[in-house]
């Protein structure tokens, strides 16, 4: 139970001590996400609503595909992905 108290203890006053390092790991994470999310947003909205309000053969079929890509955990996905891009 130390260990935890000891950890939560380091990273206040890490957090406290205005750490460069701590500080640049937070900017680079929050500027990622707030990047994914961005691009995500621009090209899922568009496609989202045409999907919605257009009929086309085999829109069924492609809506149970979009769901069954939704399916596979997120490690899965990065790993395939970290596999394609390396």
């Amino acid at each position: 139970m130390n260990f935890i108290f000891d950890s939560f203890k380091t990273s206040i006053l890490l957090i406290l001590s205005l750490d460069g390092e701590v500080y640049h790991a937070v900017w680079t994470s929050l500027y990622t996400s707030v990047t994914s999310i961005t691009v995500a947003t621009a090209i899922g909205v568009p496609f989202a609503l045409a999907l919605a309000v257009s009929d086309f053969p085999f829109k069924r079929l492609f809506i149970i595909f979009l769901n069954t890509l939704m399916a596979p955990p997120t490690v899965v996905v990065g790993l395939a992905l970290y596999g394609l891009l390396s």
